[in-house]
């Protein structure tokens, strides 16, 4: 159970969550979030010195969870390194799905900020967030588990897979949050699962390239 402290700094991140998702983070207001976490804002400064400290507790929070859950994931015995890798990317959507505002924030303002000094988003902070860090080392144990298994493509390079599957989920994200209709998380979800376990091919024939002419 989350004690008064502990509520207040839930609550003021939740509130920032949607006053990023609907103002963006550059046009938001301490004085609204405040308002939405239903704090003063004296008490707001007293956790949370500023928008940039707010923005990096978000995603500093949303890697923590995933890491951990996808941790837990890579402990169990009952699966096979495949269906390890097709929970993984469930654990990425359902994060999402649950709550689209903290999917609008994430994707769009990852690439819109460029405060180096504070922002979780800046190239080096990023990759070296030990969470961040944590769930695309474990990703990539799977795919070479998979290799191993002789059930993924040993020539495809794991470490180049993990970021492309990465960085077309933030993408696919990205669409669903703007435009639901045209991208259900659902079938986008099952689109990656596809594309990651069956590739485009209809058939596994190697299908050699034309003569250069």
């Amino acid at each position: 159970m989350l004690n008064g402290k502990a509520k207040k700094k839930k609550a003021i991140l939740e509130a920032a969550i949607n006053v990023f998702a609907e103002y963006g983070y550059q046009n938001a207001k301490m004085a609204k979030i405040a308002e939405m976490a239903g704090v003063g804002a004296g008490s707001l400064y007293l956790y949370y010195k500023n928008k940039a400290n707010i923005l990096a507790q978000i995603f500093d929070h949303l890697w923590e969870e995933l890491a951990q859950k996808q941790e837990t994931l890579a402990a169990r015995t009952d699966l096979s390194a495949v269906e390890k890798l097709d929970s993984m990317i469930d654990l990425v959507f359902d994060m999402f799905a649950s709550n689209a505002s903290l999917a609008l924030v994430y994707v769009i303002e990852k690439h819109l900020c460029h405060d180096t000094e504070a922002c979780f988003f800046s190239s080096k902070k990023h990759h070296e967030h030990p969470s961040h860090r944590k769930f695309m080392d474990i990703c990539e144990a799977h795919i070479i588990e998979a290799q191993q298994d002789g059930m993924f493509n040993p020539h495809i390079n794991p470490r180049s897979f993990r970021h492309f599957v990465y960085g077309g989920i933030d993408h696919l994200i990205l669409e669903w949050a703007q435009s639901p209709e045209d991208f259900p998380i659902d079938n986008i979800r099952q689109d990656v699962k596809i594309l990651v376990k069956k590739g485009i091919l209809i058939s596994d024939r190697i299908v050699a390239k034309p003569p250069l002419t």
